[in-house]
């Protein structure tokens, strides 16, 4: 068994059995890349036998049974980039009417590069230079693009089929994964101009896992269920068609069941479990084709649907059917198929309904978007939602200020405004934003709370900076005490809270605590926890409020005595709203970080698995939630857990789109390089040499991600992890390591007896 990286088919209805034109075509594109010309990209075994297995269905006579010159196939030497684009713009735009449908199968190598707003998703031709950004921007397809160009196809139907098995691209990295990442998930998918036109995406496995060949089918374990549905399976229907509802619940179950079979008889474990998802909603089901081949029994039936639903803005409150479900983006599975009324509501807006119409079978993937009033706000928000969505940042910005500017007194600018700051690691411009919103709008409990977490935010960054200033020989902007200060005093002194007095020693005439640009974390953290208190003196049932206050609490919080303050505010959070996953995340944060001032190992212990399950509360209530699966992998690796750590590290490394620190994202994958380094010194011979391999090889994505890996390796020993990282790491890395260590003045990184991985008051909690 191998694994491999990308199959990907963007498919649409295979024969001529939906309502719609009476000629209606099938098109298809089919590429199928398994040798590389670059050296630098490792060849696959079955991608071309895929595609070519996949044409033979679709003109089969007694399955697909479509025009063979309606088909290209391109696989290996004939699937450069410039045929597959030339495909696209002459084949399919040239043949494709209003009515049709559209079939486009790409299997080969995908890779994920950047993070947070920035991050791309391409596909790799045959004549792929490398994986380099560059190489990759000039040589390779970007999956974003490519969707977008099918999407203004008039077809009347889309599939997305995506058989992500994900082996690095990269020879020489050993078992080293490539995991599904939510950035190709999102950039996959068509959106037809035709509203009433269907769309969807099968993919072979979830975020964060990984989809498999196996040997014994000569195909992709995905595709070779699919083709087994098709040719085999109960999966028509009496009149031959195959909804592709029913395919999916068939190819589910079987690789479902391969996949407990290999682990048990594996040497790891295996995961890999399908998913369907419409884009927005379908009007009726899809058929995949229509088979003239006998069908032995029952029809499979296809399992009750899943709707997801993000909101705009973020976080605003989900109700389905009024079954409150919390703060999007939020999953749930329904009873049936039906029609479903969701309800958005967030403070400051006008409370949104949609009805929708949800298939069996399917996951339904919605975004609403709570509109502030006004046409000209609502233009530009619109305008500047979708420019954020491509990529364009400055863009986005300038159609936020046009909102603002529009109507000063509506919040709904402001707040996209301070986002896009955050998510490109803003903090003080985000900061800044809110302070002229909290001027320009009317007062409220949200936007207090907004502004609280700004300066705490804001604080706890400051903080990083000066002590990784120290530990780095790097400036910071605020200046600070000495990281070995702290060390010698881990205990030191109470931040001062602001007084009206400017850095240079005059008199500040503001009030003292008056709202406005923080001179340093200390000031930061105080008006945090006054903007806090307005929110809660606004409103006494507000979650955020709550939450707000325990961060500013904890930012101001240098020596543990604060401790049991900052968790009472975050668990009347989390009671207050226990259906808000960051509720569930803020109260298991708050438990991780204070772990250190417990007092013994079974102290340090309880409070780290208490926020494990915190984290896992909020990812039932928010799949695919970066900053909790980020958490859980810092509380398993600090109590030495390597599968478990592992694991939720991976799942942060593939949601990386959610993230908004480049640096985060590669210490996620240095300690990954010390994990898999662990795991390779606990075994021997070409088992060892193959977990060498991906350790290195993680350390290379992470430079890649963060050429300064200072900064990566001090987020980890910030959170007490220096002891689990010693002796692990790979040559650069462990450079890093002990340089800083010998910055510190200390001979190693320290653990509590037991725990080698729980920091100390003082010390495993410095943010370096």
């Amino acid at each position: 068994m191998k694994t491999r990286t990308l199959t990907w088919c963007a498919a649409a209805l295979l024969g001529a059995t939906i309502a719609g034109p009476a000629q209606a075509d099938t098109w298809a594109l089919l590429v199928g890349v398994s040798k590389y010309e670059s050296p630098s990209i490792k060849s696959l075994t079955y991608p071309a036998v895929d595609a070519t297995s996949l044409s033979e269905a679709l003109i089969d006579p007694q399955l697909g049974g479509q025009q063979a010159d309606h088909i290209k196939l391109l696989v290996d030497g004939q699937a450069t980039k410039a045929n597959i684009t030339g495909a696209v713009d002459a084949f399919l735009k040239s043949g494709v009417k209003k009515g049709d449908q559209v079939i486009v199968f790409l299997a080969g190598h995908g890779v994920t590069k950047g993070v947070g707003l920035d991050a791309r998703s391409y596909f790799l031709p045959t004549d792929t230079k490398g994986v380099t950004v560059p190489a990759l921007e000039s040589s390779a397809l970007d999956l974003k693009i490519l969707s977008r160009q099918l999407s203004q196809l008039p077809a009347s139907q889309f599939v997305v089929f995506v058989d992500a098995c994900r082996e690095d691209p990269t020879p020489g990295r050993g078992i080293k994964g490539n995991t599904l990442s939510n950035v190709m998930s999102r950039n996959v998918t068509v959106v037809p101009q035709d509203p009433s036109a269907r769309s969807a995406t099968y993919f072979a496995c979830a975020v964060g896992q990984r989809a498999f060949e196996d040997e014994r089918f000569k195909h992709g374990v995905f595709t070779h269920f699919i083709l087994e549905g098709v040719r085999k399976a109960a999966v028509p229907d009496p009149q031959g068609n195959v909804d592709l509802s029913r395919l999916s619940t068939f190819v589910n179950a079987e690789v479902s069941k391969w996949a407990r079979e290999t682990s048990q008889s594996g040497a790891f474990e295996v995961e890999q479990t399908p998913e369907l998802i419409a884009a927005e909603q379908l009007q009726g089901p899809i058929i995949f084709m229509q088979v003239k081949r006998p069908v032995m029994g029952e029809p499979v039936q296809p399992q009750a649907p899943r709707v997801t639903v993000g909101t705009l803005p973020e976080g605003a409150q989900v109700t389905i059917n009024g079954k409150r479900l919390g703060a999007g983006t939020v999953s749930d599975r329904v009873p049936r198929a039906g029609e479903y009324t969701i309800r958005v509501e967030a403070p400051g807006y006008a409370p949104a309904e949609r009805a929708v119409r949800l298939q069996d079978g399917y996951e339904h993937q919605l975004l609403v978007q709570l509109e502030p009033g006004g046409a000209k706000v609502e233009s530009s928000l619109h305008k500047g939602q979708a420019a954020e969505a491509r990529g364009e940042h400055a863009t986005a910005a300038s159609e936020y200020d046009a909102a603002i500017a529009a109507d000063p007194a509506s919040p709904a600018g402001y707040e996209r405004r301070s986002s896009l700051y955050q998510r490109q690691g803003k903090s003080l411009d985000s900061l800044r934003v809110l302070l002229r919103m909290l001027k320009e709008t009317p007062k409220s409990a949200h936007g207090y709370a907004l502004l609280s977490r700004a300066y705490s935010n804001y604080a706890l960054k400051e903080q990083d900076l000066k002590k990784r200033a120290e530990a780095g020989n790097e400036k910071s902007d605020s200046g600070g005490g000495s990281v070995l200060d702290k060390i010698k005093n881990p205990f030191g002194k109470k931040p001062k809270k602001p007084s009206g007095q400017d850095k240079d020693g005059s008199t500040d005439k503001r009030p003292a605590g008056a709202f406005r640009e923080p001179e340093n974390a200390e000031t930061a953290a105080a008006l945090g926890l006054k903007a806090a208190e307005l929110a809660e003196a606004l409103d006494e049932q507000s979650a955020e409020a709550q939450v707000a206050r325990g961060f500013a609490l904890m930012a101001s919080d240098y020596s543990g005595d604060g401790k049991q303050n900052v968790l009472d505010a975050l668990d009347q959070g989390r009671t207050l709203r226990s259906d808000d996953a960051e509720t569930h995340w803020a109260a298991g944060y708050g438990r991780r970080y204070y772990a250190a001032f417990a007092k013994g190992k079974a102290g340090n212990e309880r409070q780290v698995r208490d926020a494990i399950a915190a984290q896992e509360q909020a990812l039932k209530l928010r799949p695919n939630y970066y900053e909790a699966h980020l958490e859980l992998a810092y509380c398993y690796h600090l109590l030495g857990d390597r599968s478990q750590a592992r694991r939720h590290y991976e799942q942060a490394n593939a949601c990386r789109a959610d993230a908004r620190d480049a640096d985060e994202v590669a210490g996620a994958n240095v300690a990954l390089a010390a994990l898999y380094g662990e795991e390779a010194k606990s075994t021997k011979g070409q088992e060892s040499k193959q977990l060498d391999a991906a350790s290195k090889g993680y350390e290379e994505d992470a430079t890649a991600i963060s050429p300064n890996l200072d900064r990566a390796v001090g987020i980890l020993v910030r959170h007490g992890l220096g002891g689990r990282l010693q002796g692990f790491l790979p040559t650069n890395a462990a450079g890093v390591l002990d340089r800083m260590r010998s910055r510190i003045g200390l001979p190693s990184f320290p653990g509590v007896p037991g725990l080698p991985g729980l920091p100390i008051p003082g010390v495993g909690r410095i943010r370096l």
